[in-house]
């Protein structure tokens, strides 16, 4: 079966793509910075670290230990900043990396989701309907952010020469790639 994957000009239909990208990872990146935080403040609250803390990642609500709250989003944030680097230098491979740990995670989160959400109480039954359609608006949101990395990807090693395009008359010219000599 072949699937043809959207390829996104603008993000938002407001934003180029290189830009949304850079717009998406900024505040990504203060929403990890923030959920560090708020178990850093939780720490110092009295909070006893040998047991489970409650944690959302990647739009899954799970208990976990703390520490294990503070690798997730270090890593998090390392793999962003990759991202934003590759964003603004136009670099593929490092796009390319965040590309392959989004895809991890989203697999991961996804699995972790369905793990967690087995057993269902039919007395806790709006809470897990409201977690359901939060997980799935992040599930949505990442797959988005993955598609706009997959499109920029594709422009930036689609465009290895110039292009000049003359949108009155519809006509595209390729500048030539030789010498400069004429070839006829």
């Amino acid at each position: 079966m072949y699937l043809d994957l959207p390829v996104f000009r603008r993000c938002c239909c407001c934003l180029p793509v290189r830009h949304g990208i850079i717009a998406f990872g900024y505040f990504h990146m203060v929403i990890a910075c923030l959920m560090i935080s708020l178990e850093s403040w939780l720490l110092t609250k009295g909070y006893d670290a040998s047991k489970p803390a409650p944690t959302v990642f990647n739009g899954v609500g799970f208990m976990v230990q703390v520490w294990v709250v503070f690798v997730l989003y270090a890593v998090d944030i390392v793999f962003t900043v990759v991202l934003l680097v590759g964003a603004h230098r136009k670099n593929t491979r490092l796009m390319r990396v965040f590309f392959y740990y989004s895809v991890t995670t989203l697999a991961a989160s996804f699995l972790l989701f369905l793990i967690t959400r087995g057993n269902v109480h039919e007395s806790l039954l709006y809470i897990h309907i409201a977690e359901m359609f939060f997980a799935v608006f992040c599930f949505g949101l990442q797959i988005f952010i993955l598609l706009l990395v997959r499109s920029e990807i594709k422009k930036l090693k689609e465009n290895t020469g110039h292009r000049f395009v003359n949108h009155a008359a519809e006509v595209c010219v390729d500048i030539p790639t030789g010498n400069g000599h004429n070839p006829f």
